[in-house]
């Protein structure tokens, strides 16, 4: 018996489809390495990656090669990393092959295996390497035995269903919250669809999930008490053209997370690490090869929103928003990081870039670096999440007619839109500090309890009554950028004098007065809060600054001496800001108690 490329891409089809159906249970319980509910998605994401780009028809060596390739470029997560290492095993005994004996099946399931544990720089027991482990133990002796190939494979799924059971055993955070590994369980299920491949072919017993209306509910394993994630990001890099060796790889990120997980294909390579520094490892892959691309989620917030969420609204903004770390943890604020082109790299705002690589590097160099709004569909994989824990997403999108961001954000909430899933997205007309204050008093109040409505209000009302006034050193990146008016912009430029830039009503930037040095820029924006202060009131304010620490404490020690007012916060702004406004920028952005004349 030979099992062809078409045989082999339709079990897997099917052992897909079958992980489809229950890939919310798997989300459910996954609480290793950590509680962020996402094994489910991260693995149908992969399997359906390895089987987008494959070839139904072709031989058994081609089919491989293109499901490893596939699955690695698309693999997610930890999980996703190991799925795509297996596919990357079995290839390297099926490339060989037009069609597979038993032989050289059990040949490549065996390779399958072992590359799946190489992938891991400290595999654990009590996880899908465990149950892949069992599984190919039970075919091979079958196999010695002589049994037919569909009884070899039923005696694999077998053993491979008793392996699951007994995660539970294995690893204490599985017996503490009364669940086996997510991963494994995944596995298993995959196993499952392909034995009903074996029993039925490809059939209309393998139906796609029904589509319903989507509620707010966990499984009773997300009512456990687990722990937080040991590192903040989950960082993945896709690197091109790579020719070292993944030991090699392993030896230079070794120390800087845990869950490393390094894939390759040819010359292809996906590193995965659990890491506080998702910069400094990006940096350090560089010295290897070109990155293609990355994804860095935080797992922190993601656990926030499984495991201890403040409201049943869940209250998101992007990275031009100046919010402290503290405080976006304190009130759950879920931030969805911009981008940052430079020649065909792209960068992630406040992840990947700060401002000094940003301002030493890319603002020196002989092509200039822009800033860009997130794909459609990254941003719609952040909504999707949310979309599973909380019952309406409410987005605060920086300004408009700044940004294409607000029109993504549309684009990106079409499809929750579809399901009659309530995402609901304001343009604050605002951007860094006065952005961030209108989040945050959104984030209190929607923890206070306040219905979607009444935020929204709220919202609007604070937009109407917020101000952000910067002191930037030129205007020669925001003229540039079209953050305001070439003409004027260029003259000021030539001169040489400090202008004083706000934003309008509409959200658009526009010059609001000029000084001659930077200091005198500064008393202005001091002058200018201190009358607000005294004709419209103030209820609070943050400075924000680009490398100009000692001048934003200063500006806030005048402040205080003058009305008693402390900031909110002082926070050096995002990349994505600094880009256009520069070096020493400092900006002052505050709410008052009544709206503006």
């Amino acid at each position: 018996m030979l099992i062809t490329g078409t045989e082999l891409f339709d079990s897997v089809s099917c052992g897909y489809r079958h992980l489809l159906i229950n890939q919310q249970e798997i989300n459910d319980i996954n609480v290793f390495p950590v509680a962020d509910g996402d094994t489910g998605t991260n693995m149908l994401h992969t399997f359906k990656a390895a089987l987008a780009k494959s070839n139904r028809t072709g031989s058994v060596a081609r089919t491989t090669d293109r499901m490893a390739q596939s699955a690695l470029i698309g693999a997610r997560g930890n999980s996703g990393m190991i799925i795509a290492q297996f596919f990357r095993g079995f290839y390297e005994v099926a490339k060989d092959f037009e069609a597979l004996s038993i032989k050289n099946f059990i040949a490549s399931v065996n390779s399958a295996v072992s590359f799946a544990y190489d992938a891991v720089e400290t595999p654990v027991e009590g996880t899908i390497l465990t149950v892949m482990h069992s599984w190919s133990r039970a075919i091979n002796d079958a196999w010695q035995a002589q049994i037919p190939i569909p009884l070899l494979l039923k005696r694999g799924l077998r053993s491979a269903r008793a392996a699951e059971t007994l995660t539970t055993e294995q690893l204490q955070v599985l017996k503490n919250a009364g669940v086996v590994d997510a991963g494994a369980r995944a596995f298993v299920y995959f196993l499952e669809g392909v034995d009903q491949y074996l029993r039925h072919g490809v059939t209309d017993q393998l139906e796609e999930p029904p589509s319903s209306e989507i509620e707010h509910q966990l499984s009773d394993a997300h009512d456990q008490l687990l722990e937080r994630p040991v590192f903040r990001y989950c960082t993945e890099a896709l690197l091109l053209s790579c020719t070292v060796a993944p030991e090699t790889v392993k030896e230079t990120l070794h120390g800087l997370g845990d869950s490393l997980v390094i894939g390759a294909h040819k010359e292809t390579m996906r590193v995965h690490i659990h890491t506080g520094e998702p910069n400094r490892v990006f940096r350090k892959l560089e010295e290897f090869s070109r990155i293609e691309e990355t994804k860095v989620d935080d797992m922190l917030a993601q656990y926030a929103a499984i495991h201890e969420r403040l409201s049943d609204i869940a209250i998101v903004t992007d990275s031009s928003a100046d919010i402290p770390q503290h405080l976006k943890d304190a009130l759950q604020i879920y931030q969805i990081p911009q981008l940052i082109q430079w020649d065909d790299r792209s960068f992630i705002d406040r992840i990947s870039v700060d401002n000094t690589f940003l301002l030493d590097t890319m603002l020196t160099s002989a092509h200039l670096p822009t800033s860009s709004m997130p794909s459609s569909g990254s941003i719609g994989r952040h909504l999707e999440f949310l979309s599973e824990h909380y019952r309406e997403i409410l987005i605060i999108s920086v300004s408009a007619a700044l940004s294409g961001t607000f029109r993504t954000y549309e684009l990106a909430a079409r499809e929750l839109r579809k399901r009659d899933y309530p995402v609901h997205i304001i343009d604050s007309r605002r951007n860094a500090g006065a952005q961030g204050l209108i989040t945050i008093r959104a984030a209190e109040a929607a923890a206070a309890g306040e219905s979607a409505p009444v935020l929204i209000d709220r919202i609007e009302s604070l937009i109407r009554r917020s101000t952000i006034l910067v002191s930037v050193q030129s205007l020669e990146s925001m003229v540039r950028g079209g953050r305001v008016p070439e003409k004027i912009g260029r003259l000021i430029v030539r001169s040489g004098i400090k202008p004083i830039v706000g934003l309008a009503p509409d959200g658009s930037g526009a010059i609001k007065g000029i000084r001659l040095t930077q200091n005198g820029s500064a008393s202005a924006l001091i002058r200018r809060f201190v009358r607000a202060w005294g004709h419209e009131g103030i209820t609070e304010f943050s400075i924000s600054h680009v490398k100009a620490p000692e001048l934003a404490e200063t500006i806030a020690s005048i402040i205080e001496q003058k009305t008693g007012l402390q900031p909110k916060f002082i926070q050096e702004t995002s990349p994505v800001i600094s880009l256009h406004a520069g070096t020493g920028a400092v900006s002052i952005a505050w709410i008052s108690e009544r709206e503006h004349a």
